[in-house]
């Protein structure tokens, strides 16, 4: 009997410290136990749970739609201003409307880009910490489970509470 006891407070107690709980630094960069792990096996680990594995795919659309516009941004801005810089004609200096002085539309275009980039991976990135808050929160009230020793009209006795 005491060795049933012993072997059942053991695995008990083991269990309690065996949760898996995901740490995220950014959208691509989430690790369990310590470990890396891919966008697939991160989809795997969330698959039972569908509310946090849709954040996650949410999030990480959004981080890399975010990554797209961001590039475009910078690319509309270098690219307008290398323009700008190879067409000018450095020897006259002209005042008022000269149609060969270049157009600040491109920079506008890649200031927005790199704007909406800047939110949207902000965004992405929120979004998929909280769907691993969400997956942590669930495991660890999986994980709480309680024994206590009881002593009723019966006699001794063990309590597991989940």
């Amino acid at each position: 009997m005491k060795r049933k006891l012993l072997l059942l407070l053991l695995l008990t107690s083991t269990s309690l410290f065996s949760q898996k709980l995901l740490k995220i630094n950014s959208a691509s960069n989430v690790e369990l136990n310590g470990v890396r792990l891919t966008s697939d096996q991160v989809r795997d680990v969330l698959k039972n749970n569908s509310w946090a594995l849709e954040n996650y795919n949410t999030g990480k659309t959004l981080n890399t739609v975010g990554s797209v516009s961001l590039g475009l941004g910078i690319g509309f801005f270098l690219g307008n201003g290398i323009y700008n810089l190879s067409h000018s004609n450095s020897s006259e200096i002209s005042y008022g409307d000269d149609s060969d002085s270049g157009t600040s539309a491109f920079f506008v275009i890649g200031g927005v880009f790199i704007a909406a980039g800047t939110i949207l991976k902000i965004v992405g990135n929120n979004q998929a910490k909280k769907s691993m808050e969400d997956y942590n929160e669930m495991e660890s009230k999986a994980a709480k489970k309680e024994i206590s020793l009881t002593v009723g009209s019966n006699g001794l006795g063990l309590a597991l509470k989940f």
